[in-house]
């Protein structure tokens, strides 16, 4: 993921953009990701991704319970986005917004 956010700020250097987002679907647990190796807590914390969206992979779960990524980003910049600031980005599904450096 560290290499991914170096490459990204590359491109957006070589674009002349101040940067480019990030962003993760990951599965609807923690633990779920922890097993399948994506270390989310660490990506939030050293600010790799601009925003994260739990979700089941095989279906859209529209109430998926995220609770333990909204306790992770409260120890953190990101925050979770209101429902009307997604109906923007035609996203209908909880998201973490990790505004990273």
């Amino acid at each position: 993921m560290r290499l991914l956010r170096e490459q990204l700020s590359l491109a957006a250097r070589r674009r002349t953009r101040g940067s480019l987002l990030l962003g993760v679907r990951v599965p609807s647990s923690l633990a779920e990701c922890d097993i399948l190796g994506y270390d989310v807590k660490a990506w939030i914390r050293a600010g790799l991704v601009d925003f994260v969206t739990p979700a089941d992979f095989w279906s859209t779960d529209f109430v998926a319970r995220t609770e333990e990524f909204v306790d992770l980003a409260k120890q953190t910049s990101c925050s979770r986005e209101s429902d009307a600031e997604l109906e923007n980005l035609w996203i209908s599904m909880p998201v973490l917004s990790c505004h990273s450096a």
